[in-house]
C-alpha cells in the first residue's frame, strides 16, 4: 500500500532519469535469448496531496537464466515532483527497491502517469507504469482540544490540564491562549500563553474566598490573524470544611486614619471533630490598610484584632473578611470598616452679602458667618481696612457660635469710592488668621445717584469712559481722577443707561458697554477692582515624584503652569495681588491633557512678593509628608445633543480663584471621572469649579457648575440658543444690531460682541441684563451712536466693510436660586456664532 506523508521540511533528493544517446560509440552485447526481466510496483496508483509525499515499491522478476543486477530510471515525472529509489541499482539476488515521491506545494491538482524503468545486462529492459493523482492540500489552520474540560477545584485549591494545539496543512505560526470569564480570586493561566509547539498547560487557582458554585470559563487560541478558536470549560468550585462559626463582638468599626481603632474580639465556636491551633488573617484589605490579631494563631478559640489606617487608606466603607484556618477547614465573617481622615481643627469666615453700598452719613449692616471644622472654641474678630470717618462693630466680637452681626456707620466726610474692608478672625490653637472681605461703596450724600468706578489694575485704566442716560441721547465724558489704589470714575445715574469705556487691548482697541440699572452698576463697579487686582510673578520647583510620566499642575491667585513628564522648576505669572493659597497637583499627563492626579499639596494664605521662589514642593512618600491624595468621582452630563465637548476642572478658594487644575479634550462619552481637592485641603467657603462648554463652531453651549464636597452630580446643558437676527444698522459709522426673544431656559441676561480680527484689531462687546429690558419679552442691542461724545476718537470704532464675527450669548440659571457661585448652582450659557461685513 502506497504510505503517503506530509511534508514537513525540505528534503534532499537523488532524481535518476534515463540516460538519452549512446555511450561514445560502444555496442550493447546481444542480449540473452533466454533471459527476461520483469517489473510490478504496488500499489500502481495513489492520491497524494501537494505538499506531501509517498512511496511504493518496485519489483523485478528475473527469469530463463538471468540473474544478473538491474537499473533503475524514472521516467514522466511531472514539474514540482520528485522521486528517489532506495536502490538505484539491485544486486543479483535482490528483487526489489522502494520508490519516494515528494509532491511539491505548488504542483497542479490532477492525474499523472509515472514510467520505472529496469534494465539489465543481456536481457530486454522492462517498465511498469504508476498512476499519481495529486490533490489539492488542505488551508493552513490550527485547531485546539483540552485533556479535560470539567475541573472539580476545592476553596483554596488548584488544578491543571494539557492544552494540545493541532496544526494543519503546514501552519506553523504562533498561538496565543488565553482564559476568560474567572470570577474574582480565580486565577486561569496558559503556560506558555504563546506557543510555536503543540502542547501547554492550563492552571487554575481557587482563591479560598471564592464562593462555592459552577463558573463557565472559555479557553480561546488565537493567532495573528481572523482565526480563533474556543473550548468552552467548566470550574466547579467546592467549600472547604468549616471550622465553625466565627462570630466578632463588633460586626462594624469606624477608624481615624493614623490612629488604631478600639480592640476587637474574635471568636471561634469549633465545628465538631475541630482540633489544633486556629490560626486569623484579614483578607480584601484596601490599600493602606493593616491589622493585628492578639495572639495569633492560638490553642484556643478567641482572639483580639486591632486595625490600623495609613494616610493611603481610601476614605469610606470597606467590607473586609475575617478568615480562621483550622487545619484543613476553615470559616470567615464580614467585618465593615468606615475610614475617615483626621481633620485638624479649623473655620473660615465669609460675609452675606459681600457687596454692599450705602450714601456717606449712612450704614449698613451684614452678617459674618463662621464655619468650623472640629472646632467649638471661642473666635475673636476684628476688621481692618477702615478708612477715615468710618466705622465698624462687631457683635459679638468674639463668639462660639456661627455668625455675628457686623454693623457698618459713614459719615458725610468718607469720600465717595470702593473700600475693601476685611473681617479677620483668630482664635487659640488656630495657626494663621482666617479671613473674608466685604467691598463697600460708598456714594455720595447729596442723594443724587454718584456712583464711583475704580480702577487698581494699570493694564485696565480706559482711554476713555462715558454715560448716557437710557439708550439714546447724548454721551457724557467722565474724566478720571486720582485714588488711593489706582484712578476712578464718578458719575451719576440714577435710572437704567449704558456705561461705556475703551481699553487698549493687547492687539488693538476693545469697547465694552454696559446696559445696566443703578442697582446693578453699583455691583459692577464694587468687583473692579476685586476681579482685577495687579498681578506678580512667583516661582518654584518639584522634587520626588516627577519622572518619565508624572508632570506637574501649579495653580495660585488665578494663574496656572504645567511642567511637563521628567521636569521640575515652574515659573506662575499672573498671580493676583494679596493673599492667596496655592495648589500643587502632581500626575500623569495624558494625550495632550492633564487630568489624571495622583497627589496634591496645599498651601495656605500666602502672600509671597513679587519674584518670590516657593519652598520645594516635595512629594516623597515618608512620615511628614505636606501631600494627600486627591478625591475623585464620576459626573454624568446630560443633553448633549450628539456634540462632543470639553471639561475645564478649577479650585475657587475663599481666598479668591486659585486657577483652573485640569483641562479634559473634546469628548463624547457621557460620564467622565473627574478629580477634586480631597476633605482634608478644604476650608469653608471653597468651592470645586467645572466648566464644560460644547464644541460647536456655530452654537456652542456651556455649563458652569459649583460643588463643595465634589460628590458625583449631574451636569446638564440648556438646549441650543435661538438664533438671533443680526443686521447693519448704520454703515458709517458702522453700528450693528442683534435682536431677539428671551427664553425660558436663558432669561437672565444676554452678551453680544463683534470682532474685528485685524493686524490692529477693534472688538465691541455689549451685555444687559432681564432686568434692564423690564417686562419685555424681547432684547436689542445695538453699537451705540458716540457721534459727538466728548473726547471719542471715531478711529476705535469697528471699520466698513472689514468681515466682522459676531457672538450672541444668553444666560440662564440651571439649578439653584443665585448666580453667586454657592455649592450646587449652575449656570447655562448658550451662544450663536456668525459673521457680517457692515
Amino acid at each position: 500500500m502506497l504510505r503517503v506523508r506530509r511534508l514537513v521540511a525540505p528534503l534532499a533528493l537523488s532524481i535518476l532519469f534515463a540516460a538519452c544517446g549512446g555511450d561514445g560509440g560502444a555496442t550493447d552485447p546481444d542480449p540473452d535469448p533466454t533471459g527476461t526481466l520483469a517489473l510490478s510496483i504496488s500499489p500502481s496508483s495513489s492520491s497524494i496531496e501537494a505538499g506531501s509525499s509517498g512511496s511504493a515499491v518496485v519489483t523485478v522478476t528475473r527469469g530463463g537464466g538471468f540473474a544478473g543486477s538491474v537499473s533503475f530510471t524514472v521516467e514522466g515525472l511531472p514539474n514540482g515532483v520528485a522521486a528517489a529509489l532506495s536502490s538505484a541499482t539491485l544486486a543479483a539476488g535482490v528483487s526489489s527497491a522502494e520508490i519516494d515521491l515528494v509532491v511539491g506545494a505548488a504542483v497542479a491538482a490532477g492525474t499523472y502517469t509515472i514510467t520505472v524503468r529496469a534494465s539489465g545486462s543481456g536481457v530486454d529492459p522492462a517498465t511498469a507504469t504508476f498512476t499519481l493523482t495529486v490533490t489539492p492540500a488542505p488551508p493552513a489552520d490550527f485547531d485546539v482540544e483540552m485533556s479535560q474540560t470539567t475541573f472539580t477545584i476545592e476553596q483554596g485549591d488548584s488544578a491543571s490540564a494539557s492544552v494540545l494545539v493541532e496544526r494543519i496543512g503546514g501552519f506553523d505560526g504562533d498561538v496565543g491562549l488565553f482564559v476568560t470569564g474567572a470570577p474574582t480570586n480565580v486565577r486561569a493561566r496558559v503556560n506558555p500563553n504563546t506557543t510555536a509547539d503543540t502542547i501547554a498547560e492550563l492552571g487554575i487557582a481557587v482563591g479560598i474566598m471564592v464562593e462555592p458554585g459552577t463558573y463557565p470559563l472559555v479557553l480561546t487560541a488565537s493567532e495573528n490573524g481572523p482565526r480563533e478558536r474556543t473550548v468552552d470549560l467548566t470550574l466547579i468550585v467546592t467549600p472547604k470544611p468549616s471550622a465553625g462559626t466565627l462570630t466578632l463582638s463588633s460586626s462594624s468599626v469606624a477608624v481615624t486614619k493614623t490612629i488604631p481603632s478600639d480592640p476587637i474580639v474574635v471568636r471561634l465556636d469549633r465545628a465538631q471533630g475541630v482540633t489544633g491551633e486556629a490560626e486569623f488573617s484579614i483578607e480584601s484589605f484596601p490599600t493602606g490598610f493593616s491589622g493585628a490579631f492578639t495572639p495569633n494563631p492560638t490553642s484556643g478559640d478567641s482572639t483580639v484584632l486591632v486595625l490600623e489606617l495609613s494616610t493611603l487608606a481610601p476614605t469610606g466603607t470597606n467590607s473586609l473578611v475575617v478568615r480562621v484556618t483550622v487545619g484543613e477547614t476553615t470559616s470567615t465573617t464580614a467585618l465593615q470598616v468606615t475610614s475617615s481622615t483626621f481633620v485638624p481643627p479649623d473655620f473660615g469666615l465669609s460675609i452675606a452679602p459681600d457687596v454692599a453700598s450705602v450714601a456717606a452719613g449712612t450704614g449698613t449692616s451684614v452678617q459674618v458667618n463662621i464655619a468650623r471644622t472640629n472646632f467649638t472654641d471661642s473666635v475673636a474678630l476684628s476688621v481692618v481696612g477702615l478708612p477715615a470717618g468710618m466705622t465698624a462693630t462687631l457683635t459679638p466680637p468674639a463668639t462660639d457660635g456661627a455668625a455675628v452681626a457686623l454693623d457698618i456707620a459713614t459719615t458725610v466726610a468718607v469720600a465717595p469710592g470702593v473700600y475693601p474692608l476685611t473681617v479677620e478672625g483668630t482664635a487659640d490653637g488656630i495657626t494663621g488668621t482666617r479671613s473674608a472681605t466685604l467691598s463697600l461703596t460708598v456714594n455720595a450724600p447729596t442723594g443724587g445717584g454718584n456712583i464711583q468706578w475704580q480702577f487698581c489694575d494699570p493694564a485696565r485704566y480706559p482711554l476713555w469712559f462715558g454715560v448716557r442716560t437710557g439708550t439714546s441721547g447724548a454721551w457724557t465724558r467722565v474724566a478720571s481722577e486720582a485714588s488711593a489704589d489706582g484712578i476712578a470714575f464718578t458719575f451719576a445715574l440714577d435710572q437704567a443707561g449704558q456705561v461705556a469705556m475703551v481699553l487698549d487691548g493687547a492687539s488693538g482697541v476693545d469697547i465694552t458697554v454696559f446696559n445696566t440699572t443703578p442697582q446693578e452698576v453699583l455691583g459692577l463697579a464694587a468687583r473692579e477692582c476685586a476681579d482685577n487686582r495687579p498681578t506678580k510673578t512667583i516661582s518654584g520647583r518639584i522634587v520626588n515624584g516627577i519622572n518619565g510620566l508624572r508632570g506637574a499642575s501649579i495653580v495660585a491667585g488665578g494663574a496656572g503652569t504645567i511642567i511637563p513628564a521628567g521636569g521640575s522648576d515652574f515659573t506662575l505669572t499672573g498671580v493676583k495681588e494679596g493673599t492667596t493659597d496655592i495648589i500643587a497637583y502632581l500626575g500623569v499627563p495624558e494625550n495632550g491633557e492633564f487630568r489624571q492626579f495622583d497627589r496634591i499639596i496645599m498651601r495656605r494664605d500666602i502672600d509671597p512678593a513679587d519674584g518670590a521662589v516657593m519652598a520645594d514642593f516635595d512629594f516623597a512618600m515618608d512620615d511628614d509628608q505636606e501631600w494627600l491624595f486627591p478625591q475623585s468621582a464620576n459626573f454624568t452630563f446630560r443633553n448633549l445633543g450628539g456634540d462632543m465637548f470639553t471639561v475645564t476642572r478649577s479650585y475657587l478658594t475663599a481666598n479668591g480663584n486659585v486657577g483652573p487644575i485640569a483641562f479634559y479634550q473634546p469628548r463624547s462619552d457621557s460620564v467622565v471621572g473627574l478629580y477634586g481637592v480631597p476633605e482634608g485641603f478644604r476650608r469653608p467657603g471653597d468651592l470645586h469649579q467645572l466648566v464644560a462648554t460644547t464644541v460647536n463652531a456655530t452654537a456652542p453651549r456651556t455649563v458652569t457648575g459649583y460643588n463643595t464636597n465634589f460628590n458625583s452630580s449631574p451636569v446638564e446643558f440648556g438646549p441650543l440658543l435661538d438664533a438671533p437676527t443680526v443686521t447693519v444698522a448704520n454703515s458709517s459709522p458702522v453700528r450693528i444690531r442683534a435682536e431677539g426673544t428671551w427664553s425660558a431656559s436663558y432669561g437672565s441676561a444676554v452678551g453680544v460682541s463683534f470682532l474685528q480680527a485685524t493686524a490692529d484689531s477693534r472688538s465691541l462687546s455689549m451685555t444687559a441684563s432681564r432686568d434692564f429690558f423690564g417686562a419685555s419679552g424681547t432684547w436689542e442691542l445695538e453699537s451705540p451712536d458716540f457721534a459727538g461724545a466728548p473726547g471719542f476718537d471715531s478711529n476705535w470704532l469697528l471699520r466698513p466693510g472689514v468681515a466682522t464675527t459676531h457672538a450672541v450669548t444668553a444666560t440662564g440659571i440651571g439649578q439653584g436660586v443665585s448666580i453667586t457661585p454657592a455649592d450646587g448652582t449652575q449656570i447655562i450659557t448658550g451662544s450663536r456664532v456668525g459673521t457680517i461685513t457692515p
